[in-house]
């Protein structure tokens, strides 16, 4: 039976580190979810495509799969002439100043379960999964316009994967510069499917 178009494209960019250990074991996508990361302003422009999964492997252990792009659909671009829709220059390199100056920290936690006590941290593992030069407008010879990618590569994709999820509800809270600033909720209940309870873009004041 093929797989479906979502776990292959949830397979392909599965960084080195998570394939070898779970290479052996069949993966299914139980949950999915896209949602945008806001700015912290008024006008909460959408700044980055957010792409989440659960993944539930052979031995029945489930995984949360946060994807955060600088480019997807709904996308606001950066002011400016240079701006091209469904992308954000200035995410991308914000990306890339968070993790060259290691910035970012993203911890699975705990909401009330036995096996991982409420307030309790669990590791994530991260990764760039995809590299490239943002588009952007610029003139062509002609005086047209024109969408182009040259300049250096930044990191337009940033990938977290969790540990097994523990029953009941966790969040994956990711912080910056240790302020919190995307709240991702789970809820996994014995004889009931998982689910992505809500996705929520933080001011970098509330916990």
């Amino acid at each position: 039976m093929p797989f479906p178009p979502a776990l292959l494209s949830f397979l392909a960019v599965l960084p080195p580190l998570w394939q070898q250990a779970t290479s052996h074991l069949p993966a299914t996508v139980v949950a999915e979810h896209f949602d945008w990361y806001r700015e912290d302003d008024v006008a909460a422009r959408p700044v980055a495509r957010l792409g989440l999964s659960i993944v539930r492997l052979a031995d029945g252990s489930e995984h949360a799969y946060l994807r955060i792009a600088a480019e997807g659909l709904g996308v606001d671009p950066e002011p400016g002439f240079e701006g091209v829709v469904d992308a954000n220059g200035v995410t991308a390199h914000e990306l890339e100043r968070a993790v060259d100056e290691h910035r970012l920290r993203f911890e699975l936690v705990g909401a009330g379960d036995r096996a991982l006590p409420d307030g309790a941290v669990s590791d994530v593992h991260v990764a760039v999964t995809r590299w490239g030069a943002p588009p952007r407008r610029s003139l062509d010879e002609d005086g047209g316009f024109g969408v182009v990618r040259t300049g250096p590569d930044l990191p337009l994709e940033l990938s977290a994967w969790t540990g097994a999820l523990p029953r009941g509800r966790s969040a994956l809270l990711v912080s910056m510069d240790g302020m919190p600033r995307l709240r991702v909720a789970f809820e996994r209940r014995d004889g009931a499917a998982p689910r992505i309870l809500s996705v929520e873009s933080l001011s970098g004041r509330d916990r």
